[in-house]
């Protein structure tokens, strides 16, 4: 028989202490009794389709912050697992206020909903991570995480396995090693940060939150990542949802093989990019949901070497402030090379157009060479401000000033909705260091294709060769 996976319903309220799986060993989590941050502002209801009784979803709760105010939100999220043999009704009813109209995005999905007073109703055919949003208030929406089925659930006794069950946990600092899985199961909340070195085949996964709430989060002292995984291969990280970053969220530094699935982010603190890739390579992040303060995505070199054949697809981005993908400034004189953005919704991008280059940027500084990027069939939905792709020459965050080569740039199948754009930017520095290369293929504005410079929106200098639409 089909049956949703309800996750963390409202029974769901506190806990003592939480048996958990270390490396095969019980061990006793002693906690104060404590709550799940739960979002009063929603009541999500689901139920298979053809079924009459109604099942309550506990509704979790992030922080948000907006840029240009400081001002803090409060959005909601539910999370359900299904296999879609049947459609899952959703019934999303908004506690307080006055409803006058609701969305649901991203639009791209296309998903009908019928709006009777403060309660939306729609239908889900398919695993989705989307936004609801009431009155058009992006500062306190609701986010609804539905997932495929788990498969293979490592057992609590599974040798190598750091099994978090059900419940909550003060974990702090959770130290992975070669060939160790990290699971944080349904219903489990994580209050710690993971950090793995010079291992490999390391998995995190499950349903469950990893939360850095209680980490240090303060500017002017040291943060830790949510998750770091450093000088490893075959990283495997899927399913959970990381709220509340005190620092960056997911790095990957001197990581060769990676990959990252159905992962969920909300933070809100400053500096809490999303995946910071650093000097690595072979690397997919796929299916992903990031909302993040500062880059969703940031390819960063430090040391050098290389940042090399990366892919981010089928995925949805929301910044409240910096960029959605950035590639650079930060390079030591190092080479970015394939690196690529397929099938993505962008849902916000709300920078200082004086500071953040764009929604799709490279940086090219600190004696970095940066060649074969490309951007495919990215749908950008009208943000608050900002460009919506921008290359150029800069020396911030750079000891080594600016960069030494842009090449091969392309983007296709680019779509931006909306009347909130500034000028985009294609600037070379000089003879030498110049934009060699740059497709544009089937970008529409509004609906209308961008056949040239002028119709796209852009400043393009002298020192870009071989432009193309």
């Amino acid at each position: 028989m089909k049956a949703i996976c309800l996750l963390l319903l409202a029974t769901l309220s506190a806990c003592k202490e939480i048996p958990v799986k270390v490396s095969g060993t019980e061990k006793a989590i002693a906690t104060a009794t404590e709550t799940y941050p739960n979002n009063g502002d929603y009541i999500v209801q689901v139920r298979d389709q053809g079924d009459t009784e109604w099942k309550t979803l506990f509704t979790h709760n992030a922080v948000t912050k907006k840029y240009s105010t400081g001002q803090l939100g409060n959005a909601g999220f539910v999370i359900l697992d299904s296999d879609f043999a049947r459609p899952i009704e959703v019934k999303v009813t908004k506690v307080s206020g006055t409803t006058a109209n609701a969305r649901i995005r991203p639009l791209s999905k296309g998903i009908i909903s019928t709006l009777t007073g403060n309660q939306l109703q729609f239908t889900l055919n398919a695993p989705v991570k989307i936004s609801v949003e009431f009155n058009g208030d992006i500062m306190n929406n609701l986010f609804i995480f539905a997932n495929p089925p788990e498969q293979n659930r490592p057992n609590p006794g599974d040798p190598g396995v750091i099994y978090f069950a059900p419940g909550i946990h003060n974990a702090g600092t959770i130290n992975v090693s070669s060939g160790q899985t990290v699971y944080i199961a349904d219903g489990a909340l994580v209050y710690g940060h993971i950090w793995s070195g010079n291992a490999t085949n390391v998995t995190i996964r499950g349903r469950g939150i990893l939360d850095g709430a209680k980490l240090e989060h303060n500017p002017g002292l040291t943060r830790p990542w949510l998750v770091g995984l450093t000088n490893g291969s075959n990283v495997t990280i899927e399913g959970i949802v990381m709220r509340d970053a005190p620092m960056w969220t997911t790095v990957l530094r001197d990581v060769d093989g990676a990959s990252i699935r159905n992962v969920k982010q909300i933070c809100y603190n400053e500096n809490s990019d999303g995946f910071d890739i650093v000097q690595s390579k072979n690397v997919i992040i796929e299916d992903v949901f990031v909302r993040n303060h500062d880059d969703n995505f940031s390819a960063k070199i430090h040391t050098g070497t290389a940042a090399t054949n990366i892919t981010l697809k089928n995925s949805t981005l929301w910044a409240d402030r910096a960029h959605n993908m950035l590639i650079g400034p930060e390079a030591a004189g190092g080479t970015f090379d394939q690196i690529r953005f397929d099938n993505i919704d962008v849902l916000e991008n709300a920078q200082d157009d004086n500071v953040f280059p764009g929604v799709m940027a490279i940086m090219a500084a600190d004696g970095g060479i940066y060649k074969n990027i490309e951007w495919n069939n990215i749908r950008i939905e009208d943000f608050t401000a900002g460009k919506v792709f921008c290359v150029q020459y800069s020396n911030a965050y750079s000891s080594l000033g600016y960069g030494l080569k842009v090449q091969n740039i392309r983007f296709d199948n680019i779509t931006y909705n909306g009347t909130h754009a500034s000028q985009s930017k294609l600037l070379g520095f000089d003879a030498s260091r110049n934009i060699d290369t740059v497709q544009i293929s089937n970008y529409k504005i509004n609906g209308t294709p961008v056949t040239g410079v002028s119709s796209g929106n852009m400043q393009v200098n002298s020192y870009v060769q071989h432009l193309s639409f």
